[in-house]
């Protein structure tokens, strides 16, 4: 026999007794010849351990970013998000994007203690700020 689960309600006559499926509910072997309307079930699983599925192959080249996509405007507001100036041309912002997107995901050596620091005061999001930023909360 096979797993079969539902996806809508059902309502069916054991005896004298009306019982209800919901969706979600496996369908138990003594209704099975009962229920035969496909449409109510989401799916049929074989109850033998199937054989795994082999992992689709890795794509050819996955992009680094969004950033290539994206319009001159689009580009200047995540680098003004980013505290960059929105200058240059399209090459240039996305270059001025990715590394501070580099600086925010991997703070250098001389950059942690200062994210320590501003945890220690109460900034839970302190990767996120500039060495600027940083270094104002801890002077303060």
């Amino acid at each position: 026999m096979s797993k079969r689960i539902l996806k809508k309600y059902v309502h069916v006559l054991r005896d004298v007794e009306l019982v209800t499926f919901a969706p979600g509910d496996e369908l138990p072997d003594w209704a099975a010849d009962i229920v035969t309307n496909p449409d109510v079930f989401a799916t049929i699983l074989p109850t033998a351990p199937a054989e795994p599925t082999p992992a689709p192959p890795a794509p050819a080249e996955t992009p680094a970013d969004d950033l290539d996509a994206l319009k001159a405007d689009e580009l200047k507001a995540i680098a003004v998000d980013l505290g960059i100036a929105p200058k240059g041309n399209k090459d240039t912002l996305k270059a001025a994007i990715r590394a501070a997107r580099t600086t925010v995901e991997e703070p250098d050596a001389d950059h942690s203690h200062l994210i320590e620091k501003a945890k220690e005061l109460g900034y839970e999001d302190a990767e996120t700020l500039t060495e600027e930023e940083l270094e104002a909360i801890v002077e303060e």
